[in-house]
């Protein structure tokens, strides 16, 4: 899938990015699986840091794996692209957080 964005649009993917990241560091009472969990942690990881750039974590240790292979499976997948697909899939599992408002006792729990 080949995804292109126009000069405006491309400048705005970080702001939105970042307030997309914010709104899921937030305890916002969502219900993820572990696999929206790994696909979130992926795609920020690449959009953060560009491609997976460090060693496979051993065999014991089960959450760095699923982690590790969350974030390498995007290969290289532009940073931009990674932002945009993070903000798809926020939009995907919390429709409208760019309206809703985080509560005190929702940032407290960060």
């Amino acid at each position: 899938v080949h995804l292109t964005m126009d000069d405006e649009l491309l400048e705005e993917v970080p702001r939105i990015f970042e307030q997309a990241a914010e709104r899921m560091r937030a305890n916002t009472g969502l219900s993820l699986t572990n696999e929206q969990k790994l696909d979130l942690y992926g795609y920020y990881k690449q959009a953060k840091e560009g491609h997976c750039n460090v060693s496979k974590p051993g065999f014991f240790d089960f959450a760095g794996r699923a982690k590790w292979e969350a974030w390498n499976k995007l290969g290289d997948l532009s940073k931009e692209l990674a932002m945009a697909q993070y903000i798809s899939l926020v939009n995907e599992l919390d429709p409208g957080w760019e309206t809703k408002e985080i509560s005190v006792g929702e940032v407290n729990k960060v």
